[in-house]
């Protein structure tokens, strides 16, 4: 364990000393604000829009597609790392069944002290001041462990539960975690940015190029306060407790062509959960959530029929 953080390390360290840090210190100030950043992007029928939070300290922000049905059931949806809540635009198929609402977590706000529950409190107020008393869930990425620990501390209210491209957080992904946690404590911003940005191009390149062009515009840096909320929070998390305690249906969703989390690893859901299905779609990838939406949505709207239907 020892060589491996050590090893990372010194990877990290290397990497930095080569890194242009005019470049990033120019990209950590160009950071767009919220509000700004869907100037030119075509949301289509979606709507961004916001909320004051219960105690008027922060602003809850998400796309909106509203339904063509009369009182809709609401499918609330929760984004990954370097996206943001337009990863489910291409989800505008249900808009004739559902209330889509993809939330838009914030890049730093008082809710955040390195904790998982800290997004489960942000998200808790989000449905107290939205009035969501019954919801369907999913979430992709880590949105989708996210999505598994506020549908533990929100089970009456879960109605279903759709995990894609995402796993249950164990003793190996706590460890590396940890090693990732102890690494941004000791970068300063501009650093925090030049690895994300490494990150993003590595996983860039191991797209299709046909995909590549469809998801770059999604991608977007933000505050590298939302980059250490991310990493201390999975640091000290297991979410294997939690995820035998989910009582709601469950759909797991995955791409068999998936780098960042392997198929093999959704076994875990298997022999976890107590009510899954689980639907692994050939040559799809980690972004399978926008560039296979149509089949993603078709699989939600059968299982939701299915497992609840009113």
């Amino acid at each position: 364990m020892f060589l491996i953080r050590f090893a990372v390390v010194a990877f990290v360290k290397i990497m930095l000393i080569f890194a242009p840090k005019k470049s990033y210190k120019n990209m950590l100030a160009s950071i767009l604000p919220p509000d700004e950043k869907n100037k030119g992007f075509d949301l289509r029928k979606w709507t961004y829009e916001s909320v004051p939070s219960r105690d008027g300290r922060a602003i809850h922000r998400f796309y909106h597609q509203r339904s063509t049905l009369p009182n809709a059931p609401v499918l609330l949806c929760l984004h990954g790392l370097n996206w943001d809540g337009r990863t489910y635009l291409n989800f505008d198929s249900l808009a004739d069944r559902f209330e889509i609402i993809a939330y838009d977590f914030p890049e730093d706000n008082h809710w955040y002290h390195g904790e998982m529950d800290d997004f489960v409190d942000l998200l808790a107020d989000f449905v107290s001041v939205t009035k969501l008393e019954r919801f369907h869930l999913a979430g992709t990425s880590f949105g989708g462990i996210i999505a598994q620990r506020f549908a533990c501390a929100m089970c009456d209210s879960v109605q279903t539960l759709h995990l894609i491209s995402t796993n249950i957080p164990g003793k190996d992904i706590k460890e590396r975690s940890h090693r990732i946690s102890a690494i941004t404590k000791n970068l300063s911003d501009w650093q925090i940015l030049c690895v994300i940005d490494r990150a993003t191009q590595r996983f860039l390149k191991n797209t299709s190029e046909h995909h590549r062009e469809r998801v770059r515009p999604l991608f977007r840096m933000k505050k590298p306060a939302w980059f250490r909320q991310l990493a201390e929070s999975l640091a000290g998390y297991d979410g294997r407790e939690c995820a035998k305690s989910l009582t709601c249906p469950v759909l797991v969703i995955h791409g068999m062509a998936d780098f960042l989390i392997p198929a093999i690893a959704t076994g875990t859901f298997r022999r976890t959960l107590q009510n899954v299905e689980l639907v692994i779609i050939p040559g799809a990838g980690h972004d399978l959530v926008y560039n296979n939406a149509y089949q993603v949505c078709a699989l939600i709207a059968d299982f939701i029929s299915r497992k609840s239907p009113h």
